[in-house]
């Protein structure tokens, strides 16, 4: 879950690149259930982000494709459909 958390917050960043005035707002930020499926030292993984503080927002679709490697788990394929 914390790895979802650091890519939300990098996904909103480069959205907020585009508008100099716009401050990130936490509590306007969400994330649904992810539904993952395990293979050998490898997962896929589906979630929703939704990101709404008001003047405008979103809601997307996440993939993720994550590697164990040394006993942690890395994203080494994200993709958003916005």
């Amino acid at each position: 879950m914390s790895l979802l958390i650091h890519l939300d917050e990098a996904l909103i960043f480069t959205t907020a690149f585009n508008f100099p005035n716009y401050t990130y707002k936490p509590k306007s930020h969400g994330i649904g259930t992810p539904f993952s499926l395990h293979f050998f030292g490898y997962a896929k993984v589906w979630v929703k982000q939704r990101y709404t503080p008001g003047d405008f927002g979103f809601e997307e679709p996440v993939t993720l494709t994550i590697k164990l490697k040394k006993g942690q788990w890395y994203a080494t394929n994200v993709h958003t459909e916005p």
